[in-house]
């Protein structure tokens, strides 16, 4: 199973969600004075027009790698129609605890939001802050969409979320052999470089553990503060700053 989704543009508003914004810009509990809103307004225009989001997913089967001399050493084998991919790591390990297969799934908001902050870089820091704090939010609001949108076309497994290659012990050098594996360049126009940074930037790559769905089990629709399911089902947890674990 495969997919690959581009978003019209006259539903692009789904992905502006100057609230998240507000909270990446690190004013917590102070609201923004009304010019900060007044340019955020204006930078989110901006990004609408620069957007041109995409994602895409596939199936793979989950295999445990023999060859590990220990427990602590295992590795996890994903294997996408023949092309297999070693996962190494604790974190991995833990997000996939259980599953019987993974979704790999890359998105990205497009090289055009690129262009538009490197030009406003030049024009206003201020405005250039306010539309990447705007721009990560949109990557996080993707994000949902794909889980959601994955999660209505496999209704016989269970989901859980998209643990991100760099996240944790999970190396950022698995970057270049996952989009050649997925053809992430050709089907959305993702690539990396040679250090293993996303073009477009703003992008994310990464796996979505399966579980088989038990008869009348249904998916948890509680969402954390960050967008997530609980805060207790996340390999994150002890390092998120928007974690339970963390708030005062």
């Amino acid at each position: 199973m495969e997919s690959v989704i581009s978003i019209e543009r006259g539903k692009l508003d789904c992905l502006i969600d100057r609230k998240e914004a507000v909270r990446y810009l690190g004013y917590g509990k102070e609201e923004p004075t009304p010019e900060i809103m007044e340019e955020l307004f204006l930078c989110s225009g901006r990004l609408l027009a620069a957007m041109h989001p995409r994602f895409q997913y596939c199936f793979g089967d989950i295999f445990k790698n023999t060859e590990s001399k220990t427990k602590q050493q295992e590795e996890i084998l994903v294997c996408f129609e023949n092309k297999t991919l070693l996962l190494p790591g604790r974190s991995i390990q833990e997000h996939l605890s259980g599953c019987e297969a993974v979704l790999g799934a890359c998105l990205t908001l497009g090289e055009e939001v690129d262009h538009q902050l490197e030009a406003l870089q030049q024009e206003s820091m201020l405005s250039a802050l306010l539309f990447d704090a705007l721009a990560n939010a949109a990557v996080e609001q993707l994000r949902f969409l794909l889980e959601e949108q994955a999660a209505q076309k496999l209704k016989e497994w269970q989901l859980n979320w998209l643990f991100g290659i760099g996240y944790g012990d999970l190396p950022l050098t698995l970057q270049k052999d996952f989009l050649k594996i997925v053809n992430a360049e050709e089907k959305i126009g993702l690539s990396c470089n040679e250090k293993s940074v996303l073009f477009p930037t703003k992008s994310v790559t990464g796996f979505i553990g399966l579980k088989k769905n038990k008869a009348g089990l249904e998916q948890q629709k509680n969402r954390d503060s960050c967008g997530r399911k609980r805060c207790d089902l996340c390999s994150q947890r002890d390092i998120c700053m928007f974690s339970d674990r963390k708030r005062p």
